[in-house]
């Protein structure tokens, strides 16, 4: 179990009424703070690129395969609402095999909204994870 000041946090994201299994809090609060630890901690970006090597786009991910997709579609029209971010909830299989509930959100594969997104966490903060910081040209 966590430190004792930390067990208001823990019950939100562990309730006994889900079985302690992790849940998006309903009261999260969204703000550009949030979105950046969490982009630290769960979130990555990567060039897709087409077949003879030139970029194509960058996709901005977050690990979320512990939760299911109706708390992630909740989750992507809250960050939509509050920070004008448009998130995309999707199904995904690594090498045919499910990982967690399967499900993945990343912002949406509109140049624009990763744009908007660095626009809104602002520059890295720890230099040991600016490579997480794929800026788009």
């Amino acid at each position: 179990l966590p430190h004792p000041c930390l067990m208001n946090w823990y019950r939100d994201w562990y309730p006994k009424w889900n079985n302690y299994k992790k849940v998006i809090p309903r009261d999260l609060k969204l703000d550009r703070t949030s979105l950046l630890h969490w982009f630290m901690d769960d979130g990555y970006s990567y060039w897709v690129s087409h077949k003879n090597g030139k970029r194509k786009y960058l996709r901005v991910e977050f690990a979320t395969q512990c939760f299911n997709g109706s708390e992630l579609e909740t989750l992507a029209r809250s960050i939509l609402d509050v920070l004008n971010i448009r998130m995309a909830v999707r199904l995904h299989k690594k090498n045919g095999r499910t990982c967690g509930t399967g499900y993945e959100m990343h912002v949406q594969q509109n140049q624009k909204d990763v744009e908007r997104f660095f626009e809104v966490i602002g520059p890295c903060p720890v230099p040991s994870l600016a490579y997480k910081w794929k800026i788009p040209s």
